[in-house]
């Protein structure tokens, strides 16, 4: 939140506009920007919601972070940390602690970029762009 907005929000909140010439403009101008800044956050919500329902698919795991690949026949994308790699192979996601054995998750419980973001957050394995 801006400086701005912030004293805007003060001054409507408290009332500090006094009987000074001018006072409603400012109660008008201070209502206006508040309420341009509510809209554009909700707007901002509003597309991250969007974007979080959208199905994965290999173009946003590279976005991301993930890292194409391509072993005995199979494209997969894969990301890790220290302790983890995510591997993503036919639409299917595979989690391995580092050198372990590679578990499958039900391809049911991580269908959107929004899932697969908080799994890799849980995780604690970054994403590009601060996504995790």
């Amino acid at each position: 939140m801006s400086d701005e907005l912030k004293a805007a929000a003060n001054r409507f909140q408290c009332g500090i506009y006094g009987s000074l010439e001018g006072s409603h403009t400012m109660q008008r101008l201070d209502a206006n920007l508040l309420a341009r800044a509510y809209l554009a956050d909700l707007a901002a919500r509003e597309a991250e919601e969007r974007e979080r329902s959208l199905p994965i698919d290999e173009g946003w795991l590279i976005a991301i972070g993930f890292t194409k690949q391509f072993n005995e026949g199979v494209t997969f994308c894969i990301i890790s940390s220290k302790s983890h790699e995510v591997e993503v192979i036919r639409g299917c996601v595979y989690l391995a602690p580092k050198n372990g054995t590679f578990i499958r998750i039900g391809t049911a419980l991580i269908t959107t970029r929004g899932m697969m973001l908080d799994f890799l957050a849980g995780l604690k394995i970054p994403t590009k762009g601060g996504a995790a």
